[in-house]
């Protein structure tokens, strides 16, 4: 018996003790920014892509379910962005919310939203939209189209565009969360999710 507890022991430390190494428990120390929001964050851009967290716009549904290791559980609603199943997730700590153009395999991601936590919903709408751009070089403040004077200091949710990136956005919603999307899926238009 107690030679079963010291191997249970064994087992414990070692298992946490490889955690600890990769950052999954780790500390302050680990190199993790607490002071800005991993919504942010975890906003990748490469040559051709714009994605969080290795969930990809424009990548396919069997894409997704590799990288997330689970299959997607999609719900068919018709959209006017375009899109109409639409999956939510709990993905990095987040609810996060996929708009696909179908059903089948191949469907093509057009929209990630990612919903903020309590966090990150204490950062002003100034803070959030100065941790974007530091986050990301080459953004650029899209006036909408049905908001006729409204700048990017006074716009609540104000959309981006990537320099390097044409046909991609980004839409900042203080106390909400963030869109990425390819344009033309464009969640202002719709309801959303």
């Amino acid at each position: 018996m107690q030679t079963r507890l010291k191997m249970i022991l064994l087992v414990f430390c070692c298992c946490a003790g490889l955690l600890c190494g990769c950052g999954v428990l780790g500390s302050r120390q680990s190199g993790w920014d607490w002071s800005k929001p991993d919504a942010l964050t975890n906003i990748t851009t490469g040559e051709q892509e714009l994605g969080w967290a290795g969930i990809v716009i424009g990548t396919t549904r069997k894409a997704v379910e590799k990288t997330i290791r689970r299959p997607l559980t999609l719900k068919h609603e018709p959209s006017p962005s375009g899109g109409e199943y639409f999956a939510e997730l709990f993905w990095y700590g987040r609810q996060v919310l996929l708009q696909l153009e179908g059903e089948q395999p191949g469907a093509k991601v057009q929209t990630v939203f990612v919903r903020f936590s309590e966090y990150e919903n204490g950062f002003a709408r100034a803070e959030l939209v100065a941790l974007l751009k530091e986050h990301i070089a080459g953004l650029r403040y899209r006036p909408g189209r049905y908001t006729p004077g409204v700048t990017e200091t006074t716009d609540p949710a104000p959309v981006y565009t990537l320099d390097h990136l044409a046909g991609y956005a980004l839409l900042l919603k203080p106390g909400e969360g963030l869109y990425l999307f390819v344009e033309g899926a464009t969640p202002e238009e719709s309801d959303g999710y």
